[in-house]
């Protein structure tokens, strides 16, 4: 009689599982229905985090752009001061500066996102390429300054 009792809480204990553990159509029509809306929710915040960073980084770089603007428009301002020996040189110098830095400012323009990794590869060069730059403004403005 104990083992019958046992049998028959078993098999109540399987059958009441069966029907907890089964799912309707309806019920995971819902779920997936539950899971489209989640999708939709975290791909709608992480394009609106992506156009932020993409925001912050445009205009953190055409700050760079226009600060080289301004200093090349300073180094131009200073080819009338120079000798006439060292003006074309001074000129070639002052015009390869700006065609780097109006390059640096068309990139910045054009580029069009594809994928995440586009956008780190872009930003990695994007940023080399400014440093650089930068650093080449500064390396004239230095020798521009000794010859004084």
């Amino acid at each position: 009689m104990v083992s019958y009792m046992k049998m028959s809480v078993a098999a109540m204990l399987m059958v009441g599982a069966l029907f907890t553990s089964c799912t309707t159509p309806a019920e995971n029509l819902q779920k997936a229905q539950d899971n489209e809306k989640q999708s939709k929710k975290e791909l709608r915040i992480a394009k609106q985090e992506y156009e932020k960073e993409m925001t912050e980084y445009r205009k953190t770089s055409e700050e760079k752009i226009a600060a080289n603007e301004l200093k090349i428009a300073e180094f131009k301002a200073r080819v009338k001061t120079q000798k006439e020996e060292a003006k074309a040189d001074y000129e070639k110098k002052v015009d390869d500066l700006n065609r780097k830095n109006t390059d640096l400012k068309m990139r910045l323009d054009n580029f069009k996102f594809d994928s995440k990794t586009k956008w780190e590869s872009f930003k990695f060069e994007l940023n080399q390429d400014m440093e650089e730059l930068g650093a080449a403004i500064n390396d004239f403005m230095g020798k521009d300054e000794k010859k004084k």
